[in-house]
């Protein structure tokens, strides 16, 4: 508890100083990630599985708190049931845009984001069976954004994500929460 007191205490006073980089003509370097697992029951077929996604990105200011980029994603899931394994890899990229919401010198600042992603998934089971398709995801994207400085900002997120696949015609809807870092690059004066 006293180590948790300490760490709040100094991420108040680095975010005192801090006047994030908001303005036309920056870039927006960074990413998010996320962990997640899950746990099945169901009658003759329990099944444990893990999640893991980091999404770098880069982005340019074109307006006062408005930005345009690209971000790559790589995701790694597995599902193990009694008697079959089961592995996926998903490699997408694609555009976003993203707007901040209040003024730019605000210290914690809240940003909105919206995204689209081609993927491309292999996945394969222990039986030796293997697959590869493609998607196209959709992604809504809100939360906080806390700046310790000038130039990172410590994001939150709730994300809500629609994955079509045009192969099975089959859509899966996605509500998760992320945690990333956005690194504000200030353009050169000179």
């Amino acid at each position: 508890m006293k180590k948790l007191t300490i760490f709040l205490g100094v991420l108040l006073l680095s975010m005192q100083a801090a006047d994030a980089q908001l303005t036309k003509g920056n870039w927006l370097v960074g990413g998010n990630g996320y962990f997640s697992t899950q746990s099945q029951k169901q009658p003759g077929a329990n099944a444990k599985g893990s999640n893991l996604r980091l999404s770098p990105n880069i982005g340019y200011f074109l307006a006062d708190k408005f930005a345009a980029g690209a971000r790559l994603n790589f995701e790694h899931n597995t599902l193990k049931y009694s008697f079959v394994s089961q592995k996926s890899t998903r490699i997408g990229i694609g555009p976003f845009l993203r707007y901040y919401l209040l003024d730019v010198d605000k210290k914690v600042n809240v940003f909105t984001e919206g995204s689209y992603q081609y993927s491309y998934v292999s996945s394969n089971t222990n039986s030796n069976t293997s697959s590869s398709e493609s998607d196209n995801t959709f992604r809504v994207s809100a939360g906080p954004v806390f700046y310790f400085n000038s130039s990172v900002g410590l994001e939150l997120s709730l994300n809500y994500e629609l994955y079509k696949t045009a192969a099975t015609d089959s859509e899966i809807k996605k509500f998760f929460i992320g945690i990333g870092f956005q690194i504000h690059l200030e353009k050169d004066k000179n």
